[in-house]
């Protein structure tokens, strides 16, 4: 991967207004009127969401394709091809996964050596600061999940993700948000971050990830970050007073932001 500084960074910036990608079973459902209207402004794609060959200025890589729990069609082989065919032109952005168990970074290290040794792409390897243990405000025991989000909000407001590092809390949207912050977009529209059950558009509809089957989750509950990310949304939109956007109408975060609408 081609390094690239600052400066080169921001100029990928060519819009106020940002499309952030999940991977939620919605995607399949967009039409092609839909992904040419999104496709007018900035993105940031994460996880697995190659898969769907949406191009985006962005991408994010954090625990994908690693050897730990990796099941067919996900593994790092998988991911580097799709990048790599699919995304010739996006700025791959990374981390060096501080926040992340000791099985990622026992058996994947990868921000700084997949990445680097595979990708044709221009990007950036970041710190990564663990909000639970590194923010000041955590040393003692929060209590409330709003108190901890924003918190979490704050911080994406006032570090640079260059000097600073990049914001990790719980899910890897802290991450995306911290970045879109950086960038200072206006506008930020949803489209895939579903929150209402654990499918994925990749997927047919009755089947569960591998590491969501071995997790114990199951396909029609709530998604594991649902609660965290809808008091993660809203906080940041009280702090940052910024126009957020859901496009997926049926999203649990239609009671806390705007449903987009074309």
């Amino acid at each position: 991967m081609n390094l690239i500084g600052k400066k080169e960074f921001l100029r990928r910036k060519k819009s106020d207004t940002i499309v952030v990608y999940g991977c939620g079973n919605s995607i399949k459902d967009l039409t092609e009127k839909d992904k040419n209207h999104l496709s007018k402004f900035d993105s940031i794609g994460f996880n697995w969401l190659c898969k769907s060959k949406i191009p985006t200025t962005f991408y994010f890589l954090r625990e994908q394709g690693t050897k730990a729990f990796a099941t067919r069609g996900e593994t790092q082989s998988v991911l580097v091809s799709l990048l790599t065919r699919y995304y010739p032109d996006t700025c791959i952005v990374c981390d060096n996964l501080a926040g992340s168990s000791s099985r990622w970074k026992r058996l994947n290290e990868y921000a700084l050596k997949v990445v680097n040794n595979k990708f044709i792409h221009d990007g950036i390897v970041l710190k990564e600061i663990f909000a639970k243990t590194s923010f000041e405000e955590f040393k003692e025991k929060l209590g409330a999940r709003g108190r901890r989000c924003k918190v979490v909000s704050q911080k994406m407001v006032e570090y640079d993700i260059f000097s600073d590092g990049l914001v990790y809390d719980f899910c890897t949207l802290t991450c995306i948000m911290h970045i879109v912050t950086y960038l200072g977009y206006d506008n930020i529209i949803f489209s895939g971050v579903d929150l209402y059950d654990h499918r994925y558009f990749w997927l047919p509809d009755n089947a569960l990830r591998g590491i969501t089957a071995m997790m114990g989750r199951k396909l029609e509950s709530p998604h594991h970050t649902a609660k965290y990310t809808c008091e993660l949304v809203k906080m940041y939109k009280e702090i940052t007073n910024k126009n957020l956007y859901t496009f997926n109408s049926k999203s649990l975060l239609k009671d806390f932001i705007t449903v987009y609408e074309i």
